[in-house]
């Protein structure tokens, strides 16, 4: 299994007991996900698959950034919501596969005039894992 499949799998796991609204999606591939209102959605996306060079051959640093949009238009409640589901990812590392880091608040979507329409957190993942 690679290390994405196995962070969106532990995502799964995660958002299990979050109900309605609030459980995102995980999209597992590429797809349309423009469509407003409706649940938040969590992209994963791979941004570095390196060697450890001070480990056995074996093993490999996976660096992959997921990135968590909330389809809410209101952007105060997109920030709450955000910072709800951030409580929940942090919560992965107690599996020890997976070390959250910190994440950043960006504009996912931008109105015509130019003000934010929906808002996203990008959140940088680290796992060390054997190759397969």
């Amino acid at each position: 299994m690679s290390a994405r499949t196995g962070l969106l799998d532990a995502l799964e796991a995660a958002f299990a007991g979050l109900e309605g609204v609030n459980k995102p999606r995980l999209v597992r591939g590429p797809r349309a996900t423009d469509a407003p209102g409706g649940q938040p959605f969590v992209v994963a996306r791979t941004l570095t698959y390196a060697p450890l060079p001070e480990a056995p051959l074996s093993k490999v640093r996976w660096t992959g950034l997921l990135t968590v949009v909330s389809k809410h238009t209101d952007i105060i409640r997109a920030e709450d919501q955000l910072e709800g589901l951030y409580e929940v990812l942090f919560g992965i590392p107690r599996s020890g596969r997976f070390l959250i880091g910190d994440a950043t608040l960006i504009t996912y979507a931008v109105n015509a005039d130019g003000s934010p329409a929906q808002l996203a957190l990008e959140v940088q993942v680290t796992s060390i894992f054997n190759q397969e």
